[in-house]
């Protein structure tokens, strides 16, 4: 995906009528949004812009990329609103969502399991309202960050970081 450019809201919304219809969506409805690609398995990101604001109901919220698994995100860049909400219903619901709902927000990416992210800049603001947000990533297991700058503010009542919110 190469110069690409989102200006509009982007929601990954938690429907629990969607959710209770079958196992299999009840793990992953409402999980993860991004500006332009809510979860990066692989592959490569340049270039691409985003402006709009991204919302996720249940996890991991990013300008750029909600989920990164693996792959490569390079010369992005978020100016727009990125929110992780916490909805009480949502973490009442089920006691294994509790820990995780509106756990993550990241100017470039919410949750980075793998892969790259170089020379990104986020100007955003990013706010998770249960735990992490960063300017960068909101939360990171794996992978690696490079010469990423963040101008944008970082609000959470957990951890909150310049460039990376919390580093497991």
């Amino acid at each position: 995906i190469q110069n690409c450019r989102n200006e509009g809201k982007v929601i990954a919304k938690y429907i629990q009528e969607i959710a209770n219809s079958n196992e299999e969506y009840k793990e992953y409805a409402g999980i993860s949004a991004g500006g332009i690609v809510g979860w990066q398995i692989g592959g490569e990101i340049k270039e691409c812009t985003n402006t709009g604001e991204i919302t996720v109901e249940k996890q991991q919220a990013g300008g750029i990329v909600g989920q990164q698994e693996e792959g490569t995100i390079q010369n992005c860049r978020n100016e727009g609103k990125v929110i992780a909400k916490y909805i009480q219903e949502i973490a009442n619901s089920n006691e294994e969502y509790k820990e995780y709902a509106g756990i993550s927000a990241g100017g470039i990416v919410g949750w980075q399991i793998g892969g790259e992210i170089k020379e990104c800049t986020n100007t955003g603001e990013i706010t998770a309202e249960q735990q992490q947000a960063g300017g960068i990533v909101g939360s990171q297991k794996g992978g690696s960050i490079e010469n990423c700058n963040n101008i944008g503010s970082v609000n959470a009542p957990v951890y909150s970081g310049d460039i990376v919110g919390c580093k497991e």
